[in-house]
């Protein structure tokens, strides 16, 4: 005989009184794939920027884009419907937000035309712009541009990152500029991420620092096919 647990999966499926239920199941199936999907995208910038409720509030924020949704019914809604405007500022590590790292304000652009984004910051001195974890010697700026297919599951993805830039007291020798290029003329979401890293270079061997609250990466922009 089924057990109590397949009994109210069999109601939840089949009756009429369960039908918002399903619809709220069907929306946060979706949401957890977009969820997971993005990820894996911005993975490739190589930030190791996340916190212990990184995915559930990922979920949280793909969700209420789905709900976002316009055009279909509920149950129905999808991501590539919703406003993708609302994943602009979404940081990946709650606990070392970028802003709360890089009290500069990049300058970030999206050439749907060309596949081309951007970013660019102005020559600064690092230990006056940066807040940094005790001992390190080096930072570097990082970006993933990410053509993301949400009904599909797929993703293309490029990156680009400065070399290791000394964590002193002296202004950079020049401006920060990063660029990152995917399909020209995609009809795809666009989704360009930017995260820094920190390093303990001594005797010809870096290490890495993985404390929580000293990486940082964050959407900065976003383009949709039909903006």
């Amino acid at each position: 005989m089924p057990n109590e647990k397949s009994k109210i999966a069999t109601r939840i499926k089949t009756e009429r009184g369960y039908k918002r239920t399903r619809q709220t199941i069907a929306e946060f199936q979706r949401a957890g794939k977009a969820a997971k999907i993005l990820l894996d995208a911005v993975r490739t910038a190589g930030v190791k920027a996340r916190d212990k409720a990184l995915f559930s509030r990922l979920l949280g924020l793909m969700f209420q884009v789905i709900k976002s949704d316009s055009i279909h019914r509920r149950g129905d809604r999808t991501v590539i419907n919703g406003d993708i405007e609302l994943m602009r500022g979404f940081d990946f590590n709650a606990n070392g937000k970028l802003s709360s790292l890089i009290f500069i304000q990049p300058t970030v652009s999206i050439d749907r035309a060309t596949g081309t984004m951007k970013v660019d910051l102005p020559a600064f001195i690092p230990e006056d712009m940066i807040k940094a974890p005790l001992n390190a010697t080096h930072f570097k700026i990082a970006c993933a541009a990410a053509e993301v297919d949400f009904a599909e599951g797929t993703f293309v993805t490029a990156t680009a990152r400065t070399e290791p830039l000394p964590f002193n007291d002296e202004e950079l020798p020049a401006p920060i500029s990063l660029t990152a290029t995917v399909t020209p003329n995609s009809t795809k979401w666009l989704i360009l991420a930017v995260g820094i890293a920190f390093n303990d270079v001594t005797a010809d061997k870096a290490d890495s620092f993985y404390e929580s609250q000293y990486n940082g990466m964050c959407i900065v922009a976003v383009s949709s096919p039909d903006a």
